[in-house]
């Protein structure tokens, strides 16, 4: 990889650094560095999550890297996605731990990283962590990467219609086995789109990664530190700082957490 112009000391990565690999000999996967003495990291979970036929792994992947509000929040590598997810005493999720803590509850301080595969009529979903999350925690998680790539979506009342219309028959042909991504988390769409009623949609990107690398917990995995965007009451908790866009996301996820809460989200 090539290193800094001579003379000059290299610095930290890039803190909007978009894809994930090799920078002056830093593995970047959200915009933060690699720290060191980090506590070892497994494989503490290994599931299949099913998915509703038609389904297409390959689909998601493409999704994945061509979304681009978070084409850079996973890591894509032979095949295979990593993600992380945040978690606190064994208890993870998003709209879950957001509603559960409310807005002035605690806010996550750990993460697990996902790794999504391929497997027969569905996908193979291992985790890496520290510790192993308790059996409540593992529950949430999976829910959530069920709800991430949308696999237990039902598409054939839709699929039986667009077969049968001449202008949308190449495209399902074309398409066949997609479900849609979604963002990963309650509070990372509320996010995103509560910032490009503000700004551009590039801008609101950017400083939605920002966010994360800020507030959101962390984990190396294989020499990439991988960052989870932050719970809902930790985002709705800085509505007292003096930044007017910063406020206005706060607003917009302390009001998710209350309708969550009222209709049982």
């Amino acid at each position: 990889a090539a290193g800094p112009p001579p003379g000059r000391r290299p610095g930290p990565p890039p803190r909007c650094a978009v894809v994930a690999g090799v920078s002056w000999g830093w593995k970047v996967s959200y915009p933060i560095w690699t720290l060191a003495g980090m506590t070892d990291v497994t494989v503490v979970h290994r599931t299949v999550l099913p998915a509703t036929a038609p389904y297409s792994f390959e689909m998601s992947l493409r999704a994945l890297a061509s979304f681009a509000p978070c084409a850079s929040d996973h890591q894509i590598v032979d095949g295979r996605v990593r993600k992380a997810f945040p978690i606190q005493g064994g208890v993870q999720g998003s709209i879950q731990r957001g509603v559960q803590g409310g807005v002035h509850g605690s806010s996550a301080d750990e993460a697990v990283v996902v790794e999504i595969a391929p497997a027969a009529a569905g996908v193979e979903m291992a985790v890496y962590a520290a510790e192993p999350p308790d059996a409540d925690g593992l529950a949430v998680l999976e829910s959530d990467v069920t709800r991430w790539l949308s696999l237990d979506d039902d598409m054939s009342g839709f699929l039986a219609a667009a077969e049968s219309d001449p202008a949308m028959a190449p495209l399902v042909h074309a398409a066949h086995g997609l479900h849609q991504v979604r963002f990963a988390s309650l509070a990372e769409g509320a996010v995103y789109f509560a910032l490009t009623q503000r700004s551009t949609q590039w801008f609101a990107t950017a400083r939605k990664r920002g966010l994360a690398a800020d507030h959101g917990p962390g984990l190396e995995v294989d020499g990439v530190r991988h960052v989870a965007f932050p719970s809902l009451a930790t985002v709705a908790r800085l509505r007292t700082t003096s930044c007017s866009d910063t406020r206005a996301i706060a607003s917009a996820c302390a009001a998710c957490v209350r309708w969550s809460r009222v209709s049982g989200g």
